[in-house]
């Protein structure tokens, strides 16, 4: 989990510095392609820190049931995480599911970025 917050805030950063160039946005109706899904059930979990005096602190923290999605389109990659199973039932790795292409354009009309995102709304995406 750690190391997903950390991508997260690179990317974030990556976005900002990139949409400096963006003047314009096209969205396209696109299909993306399941690659994974995972669920993790709900439950209790040990976490383990140090404190501020340098003693080893175990506390259990309760983790809420979480399903995970992993849809590609083209070079784009991308995870959705969702509160309840309604989407995560409906498809199948492999299978095709509707996406939003979203590309910043700059002044001269190039692809300066790209995201995706699900057609479908409240699906219990978090």
């Amino acid at each position: 989990m750690n190391s997903k917050l950390k991508l997260a805030i690179l990317l974030s950063i990556s976005s900002s510095i990139l949409l400096g160039c963006v003047e314009s946005y096209q969205y396209k109706d696109v299909k993306g392609v399941v690659m994974a899904k995972e669920h993790d059930p709900a439950g209790y979990t040990t976490k383990t820190k140090i404190d501020s005096e340098g003693n080893t602190v175990k506390k259990k923290v309760y983790e809420a049931e979480e399903f995970e999605v992993i849809i590609a389109y083209g070079d784009i990659e991308k995870e959705f995480e969702f509160e309840d199973d309604r989407f995560y039932n409906k498809i199948s790795i492999g299978g095709e599911v509707p996406l939003v292409l979203e590309q910043g354009l700059d002044a001269e009309g190039k692809i300066v970025t790209q995201d995706i995102e699900l057609k479908e709304k409240n699906i219990g995406e978090k």
